[in-house]
């Protein structure tokens, strides 16, 4: 790779990390009415890291701090968050469009913005010639967006002839999008059109059977379409190391810290979007909300795996069943949900007094765990809370634009979380992570 590729996409990656350390300052606003979130919740967003001393310093993600950073592993994490963050878009895009709901458009620009943040990583490494022919070339990345549109027409009007021509695009897609990427890669085209192919048959199956009613099969569907793209980010940032020795240690690709980053961004990142989509759901009494709140709780058990797997049994279950830990939070958001749907304030204030005790009690738990400061562990938590009832209570008010700004801060705060977990844990654990 050229010295001014190697440069630009250092500088893409230390802007992604301040834009993102931007989204951590604010409050999540957006409340009904205008009750902001509870004022000392809010403090203690400002207050969290700095009132032992002990956050002074950090990294904003607490990755480079806790020495799990590296050119190669930023490099697969910035993919993976990106490609993921994508299926998940594209797939509750289509759901939208199906039913012809109001947020549509919305949800369409959000993940426009996301193919821009996509087609900029790719400019960053292989120039701005690329960077155009990814997203806007014939039968590429935005094209094969509008395909899935076209598809999802076709399927709401039953008109057959628009679902075949738009299949005929999407097989016209995988050949030229394999194509480019692997003459940029040099990848083998064939495993690249295999992945790019299984991507297609995921968000396709998906529509399907989400239209056909089959909401568990669709939901699985999305969650294995989600997973997959980072099996696809993993391949494309290992090819891209390999073109770079000099820049880029390969092997810190896939060592097992950058795995650690992975798994927990990819799972802490799949809740945050699962929820807020969940809400929505929930509040305008659509039939898949106990499809999606079921996908929801399979990717909470897959989280309290992942802490078992390091803190042992016990942790993992006070994790995810204790009094006012993991699953309680996702009680509390419904609670809240239901409450905005009846317009009962009082129900809204109980669910939100709730919260305040999750996120003592979490944070309390994580940071004995993980023997992280409180104050900061707290600071993120309570973000996080921000976030998603800012997002829902936007969504009430029929501010689509407010809701899914706040839903892709949320889904790339939870990989900030991810890797300050993740570092910590290797932290604790240097024997058992390569670094």
């Amino acid at each position: 790779m050229k010295q001014g590729r190697w440069l630009a996409l250092v500088a893409m990656l230390l802007v992604s990390a301040l834009a993102l350390t931007g989204c951590m300052s604010g409050d999540g606003g957006g409340d009904e009415g205008g009750e902001a979130a509870p004022a000392a919740t809010t403090m203690e967003t400002h207050e969290g890291m700095t009132d032992d001393g002990s956050g002074e310093g950090e990294a904003s993600d607490g990755s480079a701090a806790n020495g799990i950073s590296s050119p190669a592993s930023d490099l697969r994490i910035t993919l993976d968050r990106l490609l993921g963050e994508h299926a998940l878009l594209a797939a509750f895009a289509t759901q939208k469009g199906l039913m012809g709901e109001k947020d549509f458009k919305a949800i369409g620009a959000s993940l426009d913005a996301n193919s821009v943040e996509l087609a900029d990583a790719i400019g960053s490494v292989y120039g701005p010639e690329a960077r155009k022919e990814f997203l806007d070339g014939k039968l590429k990345w935005r094209p094969h967006i509008g395909f899935f549109v076209d598809y999802t027409v076709g399927l709401a009007k039953k008109d057959k002839a628009m679902q075949q021509k738009a299949v005929g695009n999407l097989k016209g897609y995988i050949e030229s999008f394999s194509s480019f990427l692997a003459t940029a890669t040099e990848l083998p085209q064939p495993a690249l059109r295999g992945a790019i192919n299984e991507h297609v048959g995921h968000l396709k199956g998906q529509i399907d059977s989400y239209s056909q009613g089959d909401y568990p099969e669709a939901y699985g569907l999305l969650r294995e379409g989600y997973a997959h793209m980072f099996m696809t980010g993993d391949t494309l940032a290992d090819g891209i190391a390999n073109q770079s020795p000099e820049k880029f240690d390969s092997s810190e690709v896939t060592d097992s810290a950058a795995d650690l980053r992975v798994t927990l961004g990819r799972l802490l990142g799949e809740h945050a979007m699962l929820a807020m989509v969940a809400t929505q759901k929930g509040l305008m009494g659509e039939k898949d909300f106990k499809p999606i709140a079921a996908a929801l709780d399979r990717n909470s058990v897959e989280l309290a795996d992942a802490i078992g797997s390091v803190y042992g049994a016990k942790a993992r279950k006070e994790f995810l069943d204790g009094k006012l830990k993991w699953r309680a939070h996702i009680g509390f958001f419904v609670d809240y949900t239901v409450g905005l749907a009846k317009k009962d304030k009082a129900m809204q204030q109980k669910a939100v007094g709730n919260l305040k005790g999750y996120i003592e009690s979490f944070s309390s738990f994580l940071a004995t765990a993980t023997e992280l400061p409180q104050p900061a562990v707290r600071q993120s938590i309570t973000e996080h809370v921000n976030q998603l009832k800012g997002q829902i209570d936007a969504y009430a008010q029929g501010d689509y634009a407010r809701a899914y700004e706040l839903a892709r801060e949320a889904y790339a705060h939870m990989y900030m979380t991810g890797d300050t977990l993740a570092g910590a844990i290797v932290k604790q654990s240097p024997d058992k992570f390569s670094s």
